[in-house]
């Protein structure tokens, strides 16, 4: 079994915040692949901001060079940066991580073999423990340690490469820059007639979270 690591970044004012974010899961475990995304600038980018990005970009591949740093000429958002990472590597698993959020201790492999036993395709890491249903987060049971969710958040978690390719691999309008906010577009629209009809849908995504692992967001500026 493959795993990947992949920290996804964008312009931001404190680039720290990405060092951050890389130093708290780069050592996790001897992963496969270590990726780090860069968004492009908005078209609304001053040149200023366009040449400080540039040495930016270059200093993260100088800093990081154990990593393979993917940096895209255009601003494609989330959700089309990690098709771009699914397509493009063959890892069973990545852990995708925003650049910034700092996550907590997380082993690795004991929550591979969880998802496995929970064929889950999705694990999510919160900012909190969630011990009731939020905005982005339904509960519908605990299972041991971990809670299975209407809903997740992409800041930081676990995903299974192949069913999550396909969850996330076609454009739907409003849904075009983001991949947690299908599954919470689609629950918070949809009149389930039945609870079975809700259940189904998060078959498709089978997401759950770990309670005790959680992650800090740093709350990074974009301009």
């Amino acid at each position: 079994m493959k795993v990947g690591l992949c920290v996804i970044g964008a312009i931001i004012q404190d680039e720290n915040m990405l060092y951050k974010s890389i130093e708290s899961v780069e050592s996790l475990t001897d992963w496969n692949e270590k990726v780090i995304l860069m968004d492009g600038l908005p078209e609304t980018a001053s040149s200023t901001q366009s040449d400080n990005y540039s040495q930016m970009l270059e200093d993260v591949k100088s800093n990081k060079s154990k990593f393979e740093v993917k940096s895209f000429d255009k601003n494609i958002y989330f959700k089309k940066m990690l098709r771009w990472l699914l397509d493009n590597y063959e890892c069973d698993y990545w852990l995708i991580c925003q650049d910034d959020v700092v996550i907590q201790e997380l082993d690795v492999w004991a929550e591979l073999g969880v998802m496995n036993a929970l064929n889950a395709n999705i694990m999510s890491y919160p900012h909190k423990p969630i011990v009731k249903s939020t905005h982005w987060f339904e509960i519908i049971e605990d299972v041991g340690d971990y809670v299975k969710t209407h809903g997740w958040s992409e800041r930081c978690f676990l995903l299974k490469s192949e069913p999550f390719k396909e969850l996330i691999k076609k454009d739907v309008r409003g849904e075009n820059h983001f991949c947690d906010t299908i599954y919470h577009r689609f629950k918070n629209t949809t009149n389930f007639k039945t609870e079975n009809q809700k259940l189904e849908y998060w078959d498709r995504w089978r997401c759950f979270l770990n309670n005790n692992v959680t992650h800090k967001h740093l709350v990074g500026k974009r301009r």
